[in-house]
């Protein structure tokens, strides 16, 4: 058995025990780590040109920035008006304590104050077996 097999086994078994809102989450980061493959942005010239299109933009006063403070505002008020939005398919049955969680945790990484996990822990974590 090649070592591609052997992981793919050992990955599938792995998800077969999961619960949905789990696999959800596994979903969408494959599908983050699958998409940074596809394309390194700062190569693509069209990328980087409409970020300078959009900076001239802003620093000439043509268009307003958003604060993160109103992004989230704005991002919140859209999710709360949805009915459980649905994303590649698949229901979203996050609740508003899972978002709020999320929150928090996002705003500890960032500020410096959470830690990183090997794979091992963040397996752990995903099974439940802490």
């Amino acid at each position: 058995m090649s070592t591609a097999t052997k992981l793919d086994k050992q990955i599938n078994d792995y998800l077969i025990q999961l619960n949905d809102k789990q696999k959800r989450a596994v979903l969408t980061l494959v599908k983050t780590l699958a998409e940074k493959q596809e394309t390194d942005l700062w190569e693509d010239s069209e990328f980087i040109a409409e970020l300078d299109r959009r900076t001239a933009e802003f620093e000439s006063g043509k268009v307003k920035g958003l604060s993160f403070e109103e992004l989230a505002t704005r991002v919140r008020d859209a999710y709360k008006a949805k009915a459980k939005p649905e994303v590649d398919g698949l229901e979203n049955d996050f609740s508003d304590e899972d978002i709020k969680l999320f929150e928090e945790r996002r705003a500890k990484k960032l500020s410096g104050e959470s830690e990183t996990y090997s794979w091992e822990e963040v397996k752990a974590i995903i099974t439940g077996k802490y």
